[in-house]
């Protein structure tokens, strides 16, 4: 659930403005509300890993595609000088149901970054998609934190999370809110934008609460939630509902 937002001029200023949102999160929830910070490439910096641990108090999480990486040409060389995994180097592989994906993850721990005084996980993630538009892809991606004790397998689920959070949060919000276009860059236009986001979160997480009782609701999966339904089932919470079916 989204629970602030930074507005930033233009490209290149979001990591200063992702910089105000996190300080004012330390300010409002403060430090150690949550466990781990997750970012994309962008945040792949000493910097952040470092105000995480010391600034929020909880470890932070990375999913990148780069390889150039300092970090993550070390670990490829681990994972391919030990393709099976040894004492060093977790390795798992499987198929993931929920997602249609077969996948393999490589991990190892006590790695360092220059001029970081933490010590780094990096696991190596290859994900192969079963079923879908994208059936017989492949996507190759890394994920770095700081919790060096983390499982290969909860490396893995923290991405695919926060990817969920991308694509079912933020890019629907946009999508229903126009944010992209020219025409909401003025001040009113983003006050309203901030009342309709702030509709929209509501909206999501009662659409979840419905999601978690679907099997009471008779629901397959989740996009078949109407609004239609929605309303009716948040009045019904209201008590201002009459079922004359």
């Amino acid at each position: 659930m989204p629970i602030d937002i930074e507005p930033y001029e233009s490209n290149g200023k979001e990591l200063p403005a992702s910089q105000r949102l996190l300080q004012r999160f330390l300010q409002t929830y403060g430090k150690g509300f949550v466990d781990f910070m997750v970012g994309d490439g962008l945040y792949a910096t000493r910097e952040f890993f470092s105000f995480c641990i010391k600034g929020l108090g909880c470890h932070g999480v990375i999913k990148t595609h780069e390889k150039v990486l300092q970090v993550v040409e070390f670990a490829e060389g681990l994972f391919n000088q030990y393709p099976g995994g040894d004492e060093y180097i977790e390795y798992i592989k499987g198929i993931d149901s929920l997602r249609e994906e077969e996948y393999e993850v490589w991990a190892t721990s006590y790695i360092y970054w220059d001029g970081l005084p933490y010590q780094l996980r990096v696991a190596r993630v290859i994900e192969t998609h079963l079923a879908g538009k994208y059936k017989g892809k492949t996507d190759v991606y890394y994920v770095i934190t700081t919790a060096t004790e983390l499982p290969a397998i909860a490396m893995r689920e923290i991405a695919k999370i926060r990817w969920h959070i991308e694509n079912e949060t933020f890019k629907a919000l946009n999508e229903q809110c126009y944010s992209k276009h020219a025409f909401v860059r003025d001040e009113g236009m983003i006050a309203l934008l901030l009342i309709l986001f702030a509709s929209f979160i509501t909206i999501q997480v009662y659409r979840t609460l419905v999601e978690e009782n679907k099997e009471v609701l008779n629901l397959k999966r989740w996009h078949r939630v109407s609004f239609r339904l929605l309303r009716k089932e948040f009045l019904k919470t209201l008590g201002q509902y009459e079922d004359t079916s």
